[in-house]
């Protein structure tokens, strides 16, 4: 791979930030939903003391996990995709196969709505803890579906403790269980959870810069969720880009040069709005 290729590009907090801002176009209902899994699933990581990039897999996927949902023609509502949330998240997994790099993220989408008496039994990874950030992911799902932006944050914290103890280990891992305690018993978790959940990309280490080639990968996930927003452009990113970097080719501009075309491509029907009614 020419060096040129593999040298500093861009930030991962700004993809990620890009990612996010795309996950909320869905559906209005879900506003700030994606990242609120997000930063459950990053203080459930940091309880774990969970490796870097494991950690980053995981909030990955809980900012995808509703990513599936965007394949129906019609604009799905909150409570279809709660109806629907394995064969939803199966769906999401399939927006990053096949891209270099979204192996983790792309198995923990597949169980990320799995209960843990299941979830504990698969046998295709032996890492325990991506079980438990799998895991993680559903219990995110959970309280973020909970939390109601007009009721002052501390005031559903009793209600929403209840839910999951009631819910218990029929659903979660004794292990998170613990840990949800444990956070359930600090203020800022809550307050930053309703109400400043973006807060994690502080914290996290995505300011590291990444290459060109990775921005290339990450933009394919993006161009993938805008496509399936309606019928009528399934893979249509994907041709632009296509096309794009062959024209690029011809036109003798450099593999950096054709990359960058690529990416643009890639983002041509990046106004998600226009199919959103």
């Amino acid at each position: 791979m020419l060096k040129s290729m593999t040298e500093e590009f861009t930030t991962m907090k700004d993809l990620i930030h890009g990612l996010a801002q795309t996950m909320d176009q869905i559906n209005p209902e879900l506003e700030k939903h994606h990242e609120q899994v997000a930063y459950v699933v990053y203080r459930i990581a940091q309880e774990l003391k969970s490796d870097e990039s494991l950690a980053r897999s995981a909030i990955f996927a809980a900012l995808l996990h509703d990513a599936g949902g965007v394949t129906n023609e019609d604009e799905i509502s909150l409570a279809e995709i709660e109806r629907k949330t394995e064969i939803i998240a199966k769906e999401s997994a399939k927006l990053v196969t096949g891209i270099a790099g979204a192996e983790s993220t792309e198995w923990l989408l597949e169980r990320c709505q799995t209960a843990w008496p299941v979830l504990k039994k698969d046998s295709s990874v032996t890492m325990v803890q991506q079980q438990l950030l799998a895991n993680a992911i559903h219990l995110g799902d959970h309280v973020s579906l909970m939390l109601h932006r007009n009721i002052p944050a501390l005031n559903q914290v009793k209600t929403i403790i209840s839910a999951v103890e009631e819910a218990g280990e029929n659903h979660y891992s004794p292990e998170l269980m613990e840990i949800f305690r444990k956070l359930a018993k600090r203020e800022y978790f809550w307050m930053d959870l309703l109400y400043e959940p973006e807060i994690l990309w502080q914290n996290f280490s995505f300011d590291r810069t990444i290459s060109l080639d990775e921005t290339a990968n990450f933009t394919r996930v993006i161009s993938r969720i805008i496509d399936y927003k309606s019928p009528f452009t399934a893979m249509h990113s994907a041709g632009v880009a296509a096309s794009a970097a062959e024209l690029a080719v011809l036109c003798g501009m450099s593999d950096t040069e054709v990359t960058k075309m690529q990416i643009a491509g890639l983002f041509g029907n990046r106004r998600l709005g226009r199919f959103s009614s």
